[in-house]
């Protein structure tokens, strides 16, 4: 069930929701017909100012949001208004190590650290000056994904405007306007009550006297209670004391007791203790165990960021662990979670709440398409998640408005709504109510101001003056619980806490504690795809082998992400991969079978390549397509395409080689800029399908092809194919025609020599797969054909499938009653379903037909994992899902490979094969590039040998074969992997 399923709306919301949905579902499907339009794809400082255009956005802002719990004290506040304070007087800026340093002196200062410059003078000798000053303030540049290539350069620059930042606010009246305007800024988005971290920055008056911490935890305390006088209907804000993590453990020990002095000097504004900064290259919370654990003891509530990494295996994500067994209130980011399934479990039992910060995830290089976020699946699940701003000041945001408007467009279904839900949110959001009266009180109250906002939302007018609720509403329970017994006056009349906690006070002894983190791991582990598998000695060596290889190339990626191959596009990395020890070790390996891969792009790029070069090839020019086929000399066609002698072209042309290598792949040197979003690339990737066909459709060239892309996989360690295919219209230059029925002997024929060639060869078979674009005439005559196929060649023809681009192809929902007459009588189907990143369209509803209609295997299945029913008939009735990771990036579905969904799926142990469905089309060969990414970059650091046997068992288990056939294939795959195991050992004696 997804967050906010289960609140039912008023009259007045139901009314308030349909003007809502309205504006979204225009946005959504406009998004739908041109998705570089589509906001959340994008990167926020792209789209920040059409987002202020949005009438989705509009209504967002104009929504009482309750609480928000994730930000950081010294970036809240608007870039503009930050830029403002760089006017006040005393303000002085030099350089310093790289950084820009900002910081207030009285006329008589002497500091000899710095070559400090008035920033007025500095105002009126440079003209330009005002646009420096402004690129410090802020992390907002014209082209992020150059100015920030990797998340180490991203991280870099927030550090340094960070640092910029904190001296420009250390200044005591500086800092006091500061937060009041914070606070300011979030009651005009319609935020009532906030917590935010804080590493307390150095707070000082003109004299160079410093405020010692104790007291600048009370200026944040009076310039709280002076808003709150001036403001009555906001609830307040409390402090989460977050220094940096990149410290030593006696720096550590000096945290904790300062944060236990924090904790009794003002229990009612300290809510509990964080560790921040970069956690891929800061130190994970395991290296402070003993301090964590004494604050735990000592009543100390934590707000950990953890996971918010990309990686799977390292002590980023592994933060995760530590942070449940220290019972940890809420999770910051919490990025990595699904890869890691017992403790998914654990958070959503113990109710610990994400903190979800959409646009802080995309500027610092964790996603880049919001529909990739994993918040998506939180929210489909119902997890407690709440949407926070992290550091809005650095990407020019202000309030929380933006990252709700992110997380609904961008992360929740297409259909899901903001449930008002007798509270000023979402059912989105999750506003929950857990028992409690429903009658007077605060609760009357709280009905009362609502409803003015919804009755002029629903007549399409502003809501006037949105008044703030005197409680913190819209937050789970586990944030109430922080609540003091004043300030949850509404309590009896909205939530009976202890009925949905389940939070047991973890007290550990150190040893205890180290064991159950061992445990904890081990068990959480024990899920993931190949971890039942026992090696064998031999194998155990070359596990050995090849994870040395694999970690050297992890941590080599850890610390310079840019050259982490499995996060670039395989376009620009391919030529690594190739010089990879871990891709000449996969090379190696006997795969079993191939079942997910198109017939006319199987090949090499190399070799189809080099079939223009034979006798009679002619192409032409049409509607900005290239055309190829043979013919004799004197050519005749009905055709209105002007036919010319390839090779004509090729002597009078120069670059024409080029251009036909162009004509014959998808490669680039700079994807991004040619294939901007998935039609874009669709439309290149259909009309290379269109160039190809012909080349392929004359038989000699057809046979030499089937049998060079079969010499191509079984070197590549395939030894069983099933292949996706229409079937051409195959000719020879005599003029002769052969039909379907006619090409399947053709290819009967030239699999029968190849296997007496290759007798480790076990077979072939055919599904005979046919463009969904199609209305139902042209259906019905797929079906005829399909069943004349069947008819003749029963133990080839493996079933039916519909394939081309599924978001604007018909779904299969429309041929619904042809389909249900092929499942009745026999036909067994591998449908392409779900191959999309919408949540709510056409293109994943396919995932329910396909269930629904029993499919053997789906093809892609993307999007699977936000609809957490599917996931569950799925891996109960064993449907295999087909990944072909290559080209789920090339066709602009993921970029870093690190967010495929397939790294979660194979952490639950779903059943996985890794498929390259269009090798040709990007440059690879074999399977054994998907093998590659699928290893570095979806499984976990720690997974070796016993995935990758796995993939090989699970593409046996679930191909089409007889059991009887799966057996012999399986035994064959065996002997050939036991022989590799020895050859790896010999060859790596040394």
């Amino acid at each position: 069930m997804a967050t906010g399923a289960s609140v039912v709306l008023s009259a007045k919301e139901l009314k308030a929701n349909e003007v809502l949905m309205g504006h979204k579902l225009k946005e959504y499907d406009a998004g739908f017909v041109d998705p570089e339009q589509f906001l959340p794809a994008r990167h926020f400082f792209k789209t920040k100012e059409d987002i202020e255009k949005s009438p989705v956005f509009k209504i967002i802002q104009k929504l009482p949001k309750g609480g928000s719990l994730h930000s950081h004290d010294i970036a809240l506040v608007s870039h503009e208004f930050l830029f403002t304070l760089t006017y006040t007087e005393n303000l002085y800026g030099c350089w310093k190590d790289g950084v820009y340093l900002l910081r207030f002196f009285n006329e008589n200062f002497t500091n000899t650290d710095c070559d400090w410059e008035l920033v007025s003078t500095l105002r009126s000798l440079n003209s330009s000056f005002n646009d420096f000053l402004k690129s410090k303030l802020t992390l907002v540049v014209d082209n992020p994904e150059e100015a920030y290539p990797d998340l180490n350069s991203v991280w870099t620059a927030f550090e340094h405007t960070m640092a910029t930042v904190s001296g420009l606010l250390g200044y005591r009246p500086v800092w006091d306007l500061y937060l009041y305007q914070v606070l300011r800024e979030l009651y005009e988005d319609n935020v009532m009550y906030l917590e935010f971290r804080g590493v307390l920055p150095e707070i000082y008056e003109l004299d160079g006297s410093v405020y010692p911490s104790v007291k600048v935890v009370e200026i944040y305390r009076n310039v709280v209670e002076r808003f709150k006088q001036d403001y009555p209907n906001f609830h307040g804000a409390r402090f989460i004391y977050a220094p940096n993590r990149k410290v030593d453990n006696k720096t550590v020990d000096e945290y904790a007791e300062l944060c236990l002095e924090l904790l009794e000097k003002f229990p009612e504004f300290v809510a509990g203790f964080d560790l921040v900064g970069q956690e891929d290259l800061g130190y994970p919370l395991d290296a402070f165990i003993p301090q964590l654990l004494k604050l735990q003891q000592n009543g100390t509530r934590f707000f950990f960021h953890a996971g918010e990494t990309s990686w799977n295996g390292e002590p980023t994500d592994l933060n995760l662990f530590d942070a449940v067994l220290l019972n940890t209130t809420r999770i910051g980011h919490g990025y990595a979670i699904l890869k890691h399934p017992l403790l998914q479990e654990m958070v959503k039992a113990r109710g610990i709440a994400l903190e979800i910060s959409p646009i802080s995830n995309q500027v610092l290089k964790l996603v880049e398409d919001m529909r990739n976020h994993p918040g998506s699946v939180l929210l489909s699940r119902d997890f407690p998640v709440v949407i926070t701003p992290d550091d809005p000041s650095l990407w020019g945001a202000k309030g929380l408005s933006y990252d709700w408007y992110m997380a609904f467009m961008g992360m929740a279904n297409r259909g899901g709504r903001f449930e008002a839900a007798q509270a000023a949110g979402d059912e989105f959001f999750g506003v929950q109510r857990y028992g409690g009266a429903r009658e007077g009180g605060c609760f009357e109250e709280v009905e009362r101001r609502l409803g003015s906002v919804h009755r002029r939302v629903a007549a399409g007018r502003p809501p006037g003056y949105t008044f703030m609720m005197d409680t913190k509403f819209v937050i789970t329970a586990t944030d109430l619980s922080l609540l003091s017994r004043s300030e949850r006056e509404c309590r009896e009349d909205m939530v009976t806490i202890a009925e949905v906690l389940l939070f047991f006070p973890i007290t550990l002894a150190l040893a205890d504690y180290w064991q159950d983190r061992s445990d904890l791991i081990k068990k959480d582990r024990s899920t993931a795809l190949g971890a039942s598998l026992t090696l064998s000695s031999y194998e155990q060596q070359a596990d050995d082998i090849l994870m040395r290889y694999k970690l050297r190339e992890y941590d080599e990626g850890l610390v310079n992400p840019s050259r982490f191959l499995a996060s670039q596009h395989f376009f620009n990395a391919r030529k690594a991969v190739e010089q990879s020890e871990v891709f000449k070790f996969i090379r190696k390996l006997p795969k079993g079978a191939l079942l997910h891969t198109h017939f006319k792009a199987m090949v090499s790029e190399d070799y189809l390549f080099n079939v223009t070069y034979k006798d009679n090839l002619y192409c032409c020019w049409q509607d900005e397509n290239l055309f190829l086929h043979f013919f004799k000399d004197n050519i005749t066609t009905n055709d209105d395409c002007f036919w010319q002698l390839l090779s004509d072209f090729r002597t009078a042309v120069p670059n024409f080689d080029s251009f036909l290598k162009s004509r014959l792949s998808l490669v680039v040197k700079q994807p991004g800029y040619f294939y901007p979003d998935i039609n874009s690339v669709w439309r290149a990737f259909e009309k290379t399908f269109g160039t190809v066909q012909g080349l392929l459709g004359y038989k000699p060239v057809l046979e030499e092809y089937l049998y060079h892309a079969l010499e191509e996989l079984y070197d590549d360690g395939i030894i069983h194919l099933e292949f996706r295919e229409s079937l051409p219209n195959i000719y020879d230059l005599n003029g002769t025609n052969y039909d379907k029925i006619d090409s399947l002997k053709l290819y009967q024929d030239v699999i029968k020599k190849f296997k007496s060639d290759h007798p480790g060869f076990h077979g072939v078979k055919m599904i005979h797969a046919r463009q969904r674009q199609a209305d139902n005439d042209t259906f019905q005559e797929y079906i005829d054909t399909y069943l004349k196929l069947l008819e003749k060649y029963p133990g080839f023809v493996a079933g039916f499938d519909l394939n081309g681009q599924e978001d604007i192809g018909r779904p299969l929902v429309d041929f619904i009653p042809q389909l249900l007459q092929m499942k009745e009588n026999g036909t067994k189907f591998f449908f392409h379903a779900g191959e999309t990143n919408w949540n709510g369209a056409p293109s994943d509803m396919n995932l329910f037909d396909a269930i629904l209609l029993n499919a053997t295997r789906i093809g892609h299945a993307y999007a699977i994992l936000k609809h957490p029913l599917i996931q569950e008939m799925v891996k109960e009735r064993r449907i295999a899902l087909e990944i072909s990771p290559i080209s789920n990036q090339v066709l602009k579905l993921v970029n870093d490979f690190r967010n495929h969904p397939g790294s979660i799926l194979i952490a639950n142990n779903f059943p996985v094969v890794i498929t390259n469905d269009d090798p040709s089309f990007w440059g690879a060969k074999g399977l054994s590039y998907d093998w590659y990414i699928a290893f570095m970059g979806m499984a976990n650091k720690g997974d070796g040998l016993r995935f990758l046997k796995q993939l090989a068992i699970n593409s046996i288990e679930y191909s089409s074969l007889q059991a009887t056939e799966k057996e012999e294939v399986y035994s064959m795959w065996k002997k050939e992997w036991d022989k590799v195991m020895e050859t790896i050992l010999t060859e790596n004696k040394d």
